[in-house]
C-alpha cells in the first residue's frame, strides 16, 4: 500500500507542476495581448480546461 501511495503522490506533483507550467505559458501569451492574469487563475483555468477535456465528448473539451 505504500508503494501506490508513494505512486499517487508523485504523479500528482507531476500534474501540479505541469499545470502550474501551462498556466505560466498561458499568462506570456495573455500579458502579450494586453491583458493581465494572475498565475493563480491561469492555473484555475488550466485545470478546469484538462477536467473537461478529460470527462467531455472528444467533439467538446476544455477549449470550448
Amino acid at each position: 500500500h505504500l508503494n501506490s501511495f508513494i505512486t499517487l503522490l508523485f504523479i500528482s506533483l507531476f500534474i501540479a507542476i505541469s499545470s502550474i507550467a501551462v498556466a505560466y505559458r498561458w499568462k506570456i501569451i495573455i500579458t502579450s495581448m494586453g491583458e493581465n492574469i494572475s498565475i493563480i487563475n491561469a492555473s484555475k483555468n488550466v485545470i478546469i480546461g484538462s477536467f473537461f477535456n478529460q470527462f467531455l465528448p472528444s467533439t467538446f473539451g476544455g477549449d470550448f
